[in-house]
């Protein structure tokens, strides 16, 4: 038998204190308002954004404006954005959460114009495209960037951009406007010695740090992202450039910015841990079943990650467990593969496929995605064209925020090929237009 004041304090279920230790306090009788404002959508709007609480109670916004859900004190609430109002995209913030009161809870839906930006590494520029109605491509004048720009991404918030340098080596950083880019107050930082030759940038999921890799040093230079004041977003070098291995000239941050993952044109493969400052330790190194890879992508959700094998038609899936790398299986690339990316969901994958006079080059290789094993299936066609001749060159790719259209960039072209990702097709995409044309070797895209 329990001594009479436990066996007190137990049955009111910790409505009292027991020695004064901890306290409940029981919701507020009543509702509270849980306040959904949609801004962003413009005048014109005709397409609609439904937004949902817990996954089901719809409301249906076909203009910006306020509606509300009245829920219990107490209630628990997570709004998500279930339509989106394609080609634009909607972001929730301050979404989800618990209201034990009956104060009211205002949540923000912001949609936003889709942007895609492009390295033009024989102009020395950005080009900035539009996403509009009907899939169309609008160019923004091009932004000046340094000698041989090779890569283009954007900060997670979606406010900052950098740009790897190939023969300045240096990184050109810039604040993001609507359908813009602007030169910080520091404008470039170095990124090693003469020559580093920065070939490929990525910023950790929680936006504190950017890594770039050096192709000709063997290094990766890495920095801090300043969050707040008048520096905000610019980057401040973390220690010296780490040796890692010769060629490397692929990198990946995985979904809990603990570990990052680079391959190299030698055949390597290789894992670093991320300190607590943002510095890199390398902590392992593979190479067998490699075969001069030009790219490795993590899956959406970060479970597994794909490397592709530039120098055969087969590439390699890699399942990851506590930032450990292992081999999972094959799949089947068309001639000169060179990057690779996946919808939203990760349900689909697209492969760029450079090609040369062999065939099946010059195309986009389409899969589903088993997301429980990360295996790759080819899809029925297995292939679509990529630009206007045979020689088109496709070299990156990527899929828009909503998972409705694919891009790749023809670099011997200079073009962006736009695909349409079908919803009743299993995700096979088919040529849109119009495309856009005018570049001059784009190396790199990115979707904001």
């Amino acid at each position: 038998m329990l001594p009479r004041p436990l066996a007190y304090c137990l049955s009111v279920l910790m409505l009292c204190s027991c020695n004064g230790q901890g306290s409940y306090t029981a919701p507020a009788a009543g509702n509270f308002a849980l306040n959904v404002t949609l801004s962003g959508l413009p005048v014109n709007n005709t397409t609609q954004v439904v937004i949902q609480n817990n996954n089901a109670s719809s409301l249906t916004f076909t203009g910006n404006g306020v509606q509300s859900y009245a829920l219990p004190s107490g209630s628990s609430y997570n709004i998500t954005v279930t339509t989106q109002p394609s080609p634009m995209t909607c972001s929730v913030i301050s979404g989800a959460g618990t209201n034990n009161t009956t104060n009211a809870v205002n949540v923000s839906v912001i949609c936003r114009q889709q942007y895609v930006f492009i390295t033009n590494y024989g102009a020395n520029t950005v080009s900035i495209l539009g996403l509009g109605q009907a899939s169309v491509l609008s160019a923004s004048p091009a932004v000046g960037t340094g000698n041989n720009p090779r890569r283009v991404v954007i900060h997670p918030s979606g406010q900052y951009a950098y740009v790897a340098n190939y023969t300045d080596s240096t990184i050109s950083q810039y604040t993001v406007g609507s359908g813009s880019l602007t030169a910080q107050s520091v404008p470039t930082v170095p990124c090693g010695s003469s020559g580093a030759g920065p070939y490929d940038l990525a910023v950790s999921p929680n936006g504190s740090f950017l890594y770039s890799v050096n192709i000709n040093a063997g290094t990766i230079t890495q920095y801090s992202i300043a969050s707040s004041g008048s520096a905000s977003g610019q980057l401040t070098q973390i220690g010296t450039p780490l040796f890692v291995g010769n060629g490397i000239n692929s990198i990946a941050v995985d979904a809990n910015s603990s570990f990052v993952y680079v391959t190299s044109i030698a055949s390597a493969l290789y894992t670093l841990q991320i300190q607590a400052n943002g510095a890199l330790a390398l902590i392992n190194q593979m190479q067998n079943g490699l075969y001069s890879p030009t790219a490795i992508v993590l899956s959406p959700g970060g479970k597994f990650a794909y490397v592709i094998n530039s120098a055969t038609t087969t590439s390699n899936v890699y399942s990851i467990t506590n930032g450990v790398l292992t081999y999972s299986s094959p799949f089947s690339t068309g001639s000169v593969p060179h990057s690779i990316a996946f919808t939203p969901n990760g349900a689909n994958a697209y492969v760029t496929n450079y090609g040369g006079t062999s065939s099946p080059g010059t195309t986009l290789s389409q899969y589903s995605v088993n997301v429980s094993t990360g295996a790759l299936t080819l899809l029925n066609p297995a292939s679509v064209a990529s630009g206007h001749t045979g020689s088109a060159g496709p070299y990156a790719v990527v899929v828009d925020a909503n998972g409705n259209s694919v891009f790749d960039v023809n670099y011997n072209e200079g073009s962006v090929s736009q695909y349409a990702i079908s919803s009743t097709n299993s995700g096979a995409i088919s040529i849109s237009t119009p495309d856009a044309t005018g570049l001059s070797s784009p190396t790199s895209i990115a979707v904001y």
